[in-house]
């Protein structure tokens, strides 16, 4: 089954006016691909991708929620920046808890050493 069929605006009404599962199951396995790509491009090594992969998913509940056509943008632009802007986030608040524990385990080696 092709979910590229489906256009975006019809499951996004769906979905935030009618409650429709079935509809937002389909938004969810339609971007399963870009959200995995999305994820090996920001943590390639890392070995939780499905922890990533779930946070995807969450941005993609937020951008549904919060998505307004009188923009005039796509859905899948607007899905991409909520994507992007969350994963930016998330890489650096891991390099900071990286950086920090680093510092930390180099003061107990240098405490260690006095």
């Amino acid at each position: 089954m092709s979910y590229k069929a489906y256009n975006d605006y019809e499951l996004l009404y769906l979905v935030k006016e009618r409650n429709n599962q079935k509809a937002l199951e389909i938004l969810i396995k339609k971007y399963e691909k870009y959200i995995y790509k999305k994820a090996i491009s920001f943590f390639p090594r890392e070995k939780e991708l499905d922890d990533y992969y779930q946070e995807g998913v969450l941005c993609l509940y937020k951008a549904i929620d919060s998505f307004d056509d009188k923009y005039n943008k796509t859905f899948m632009r607007y899905f991409e920046v909520v994507l992007n802007r969350h994963y930016i986030n998330m890489y650096h608040k891991n390099k900071r808890e990286t950086e920090q524990t680093l510092m930390l385990v180099n003061e107990a080696i240098v405490n260690e050493q006095n």
